[in-house]
């Protein structure tokens, strides 16, 4: 039985963020991981991981080139992944890395939607507010939804939090038909 391709990618971030952390080079390798993922973006970059006809050799050395100037711990994650055939996980590594990174340093990433440009004080204040309840350090990225008619909406790991219009008339609409009438 093998591991699934998310475990698999879970497994070799804790691997790379350990080296990193006990190499004293998290921030390094973490700016390498921002780049990998800058590429990871791109269809054709994805398209080149997994294309059998590209010899396996080939593909490392197209990533290698791409990170030519990453650090030492960074291109030996790359080396042991071509080895093991799995190149593919440097996709969604880059993610799997920041995010223990981030519990390293006591941060939680989200997303604050609004229906318009989210001014930057409102994101600050709402940053401070959440940082104080959780007790890490919270950083948002803000997205607009025009589809929320107003208000906010943050959503944080697996947390939730709906102040929108459009939450609250949904949550009006579901109580209204959820009401026995008689």
């Amino acid at each position: 039985m093998t591991a699934s391709p998310g475990l698999a990618v879970a497994r070799y971030a804790r691997a790379l963020f350990e080296v990193a952390r006990d190499g004293n080079c998290l921030d390094q390798v973490g700016a390498d991981m921002e780049r990998l993922a800058t590429l990871a973006a791109h269809d054709e970059f994805l398209r080149c991981l997994a294309d059998p006809r590209i010899p396996l050799a080939r593909r490392a050395e197209i990533v290698m080139e791409a990170l030519q100037d990453a650090a030492p711990v960074t291109l030996s994650a790359i080396q042991l992944l071509q080895g093991r055939g799995r190149l593919t996980a440097l996709a969604t590594l880059p993610h799997a890395f920041q995010t223990m990174v981030d519990q390293h340093q006591g941060r939680l990433r989200g997303i604050l939607e609004t229906a318009e440009s989210a001014d930057p004080a409102l994101l600050e204040a709402i940053q401070e507010t959440l940082s104080g309840s959780t007790g890490c350090q919270v950083l948002l990225r803000a997205q607009t939804a025009p589809s929320l008619l107003g208000g906010v909406r943050v959503t944080l790991g697996d947390s939730r939090w709906d102040g929108t219009l459009k939450g609250r008339l949904d949550n009006l609409h579901k109580r209204l038909a959820d009401a026995e009438i008689g």
